[in-house]
């Protein structure tokens, strides 16, 4: 399953992506998921919805996923984005996760990929490695 949503945002401002099992309707459950900013807890965007046999279960500790760079105006563009651990509650009992660990693109991408460790969480800078434009030549 996958979801994206654009939202406005402020740079240097901490948003959540709160995911959550909503309702059990009969033999299924509704996921959701949302933005919120994470100092208020006020609302920003709804990234979508979707349903789940009950049976199937729930988040787990062992869950992975990904981030795609999208960099829509080409390889010369640079985006830093920091990310918490994550965090949730499952029946009265909370967890907390780990930093993402981060992996340069194996091949077929012009991005490079940086990481730090920081205060706020796991620091990435995704780069666009294109040779530099070539300087108009001089004219008289």
């Amino acid at each position: 399953m996958s979801c994206a949503v654009r939202f406005r945002y402020t740079p240097g401002t901490m948003y959540s992506l709160v995911l959550k099992r909503a309702a059990v309707t009969g033999a299924t459950q509704l996921m959701t998921g949302d933005v919120i900013e994470t100092v208020t807890g006020a609302p920003v965007a709804h990234i979508g919805s979707f349903g789940l046999p009950s049976a199937s279960g729930r988040f787990k500790m062992a869950d992975q996923g990904f981030i795609e760079p999208y960099l829509s105006t080409g390889c010369g563009q640079r985006i830093t984005v920091t990310y918490g651990k994550p965090v949730g509650t499952e029946a009265g009992v909370a967890h907390t996760g780990g930093l993402p660990t981060v992996t340069d693109p194996s091949s077929g991408s012009c991005l490079s990929t940086a990481s730090q460790t920081t205060s706020r969480g796991q620091q990435v800078t995704v780069t666009g490695n294109a040779a530099p434009a070539a300087p108009a030549p001089a004219t008289a």
